[in-house]
């Protein structure tokens, strides 16, 4: 076999066999035989080969290397002047945050000290604890993370070779474990309540964390896009309509976004805005890297269902149930199918109507209620809860069949007015929420929904 070779792989596209562009070598180490990367110019990778084959040498012959004076410091020393060489080199300040959180997440958990102590072992053990909560890709941009740390590690001479180069992505090959669900207008409500009342997570106030969640459902932003809006990047045009500008580097396509906020939850947007520096974050705080464990947290202190059993599987509540919540919106909304696909920015109009625009039997349901020759007359109905509190109802006729999309936008965008259950009953409630109340909004969903009624109780 020749010193330098390219490597043979089959095109996923097109089933052809290919050549590597760049060259690869074969180093014998201490601990074996390694394939090496170099680069595309052949006389150059011969070089470079040369080089390692005499540096492999020496670390057999017991002679010392340069990696030998870095391995008895601390591995925390090694993480800083890794990012702060990456962020010379221009990287973005997010992926830098981003290496930084799962190199410290990994170190954490293997209570790694000095360098020395670093191995491919017990990384690939802290792969395997995620699995079970991580999807494939997220396991794979994590070992691709430690091994981008690894081989700088090596470049920079700190250590004999890549400690991350036989990493193992644990579930590939699966499906992703966490599938999002989108939530009802009641869940939906629910988790804005209890966040307006929770502990901060990661830096986030409960009431900023409470805006988060309207923001998210009516612009279908994802988290990391959410994480990197500043002051300034929310606009208001001379017509007085709100919108929010996301740079091209924080989006999933590497394009400029541009969602429009509807109101009143643009008004809502705006009052934080004003008592912010245009380059102070809307939602600072680390707690992109755990949305799904924050919206999980305010779900269960509302009593919302976290995992829910569908034919198709089990489905979960994550950050990203509030994008797929957008889409429902959209598509009940009767907005036609080229809109929606600019609204939720998407390449190919399949990925909106094969994963995110998928109706719930509920959904139809209500949807077929719609269908009525007549309109339905008024039943007297009193409720014994209000009564029993001693508060004056007053009761309004009301259309059984509910729009959603209307019903969403009425209630994610209501003042002092939280619309409990699908829009169907309208109770006030003070910004700061009593867990009573939210208890008596439940057990009139339940009642209403045991006499099959759709009556409005308003509570002064």
């Amino acid at each position: 076999m020749a010193d330098i070779f390219r490597r043979t792989f089959t095109d996923p596209k097109t089933g052809q066999k290919k050549k590597t562009a760049n060259y690869y070598g074969k180093v014998k180490t201490a601990t074996g035989w390694r394939r090496v990367p170099l680069v595309k110019s052949a006389e150059l990778s011969k070089k470079m080969l040369a080089k390692l084959r005499l540096q492999a040498e020496a670390e057999r012959a017991g002679m010392p290397v340069a990696s030998d004076a870095h391995l008895n410091g601390l591995i925390l020393i090694q993480i800083d002047d890794f990012l702060a060489d990456k962020t010379n080199e221009g990287v973005k300040s997010s992926t830098v945050n981003r290496w930084r959180t799962r190199l410290e997440a990994l170190i954490a958990f293997t209570k790694w000290k000095l360098l020395r102590e670093v191995n491919a072992d017990q990384a690939q053990e802290h792969l395997a604890e995620l699995a079970a909560t991580r999807s494939p890709k997220t396991l794979e941009d994590l070992r691709g993370d430690y091994s981008n740390f690894g081989r700088w590690l090596h470049k920079k001479k700190r250590y004999p070779e890549n400690p991350f180069v036989d990493l193992r992505n644990p579930a590939r090959g699966k499906e992703p474990v966490r599938k999002p669900r989108p939530l009802t207008v009641t869940e939906l409500l629910a988790i804005v309540a209890s966040a307006e009342v929770g502990k901060p997570h990661k830096r986030l106030t409960g009431p900023r964390r409470a805006i988060l969640y309207r923001v998210a459902c009516v612009t279908g932003l994802r988290s990391a896009e959410l994480a990197s809006l500043t002051a300034g990047q929310v606009e208001r045009d001379a017509e007085g309509k709100v919108f929010v500008n996301v740079v091209a580097g924080c989006t999933k396509n590497k394009k400029t976004a541009r969602q429009a906020v509807p109101e009143p939850v643009a008004s809502e947007l705006l009052r934080l805005v004003a008592e912010l520096r245009p380059e102070d974050r809307l939602f600072p705080g680390s707690w992109t890297w755990h949305a799904g464990v924050m919206i999980q947290t305010d779900a269960r202190a509302a009593g919302v269902e976290t995992v829910t059993e569908t034919p198709q599987g089990k489905r979960f509540v994550t950050f990203h149930s509030l994008r797929h919540s957008f889409a429902l919106w959209l598509k009940t909304s009767g907005v036609p199918i080229t809109l929606t696909q600019l609204m939720m920015r998407h390449a190919d109009v399949k990925l909106f109507t094969e994963t995110y625009g998928k109706v719930d039997d509920e959904t139809l349901h209500r949807a077929a209620q719609g269908i009525s020759i007549k309109p339905p007359a008024a039943v007297p109905l009193a409720h014994p809860l209000a009564q029993a509190n001693g508060n004056e109802c007053q009761q309004v006729t009301t259309n059984p069949a509910v729009d959603l999309a209307g019903s969403l936008e009425k209630c994610l965008n209501s003042g002092d007015l939280t619309t409990i259950g699908d829009g169907c009953e309208r109770v006030t409630i003070s910004e700061k929420m009593e867990w009573k109340r939210i208890e008596l909004s439940d057990r009139i969903a339940k009642t209403l929904e045991k006499h099959d009624k759709s009556v409005n109780f308003k509570f002064d």
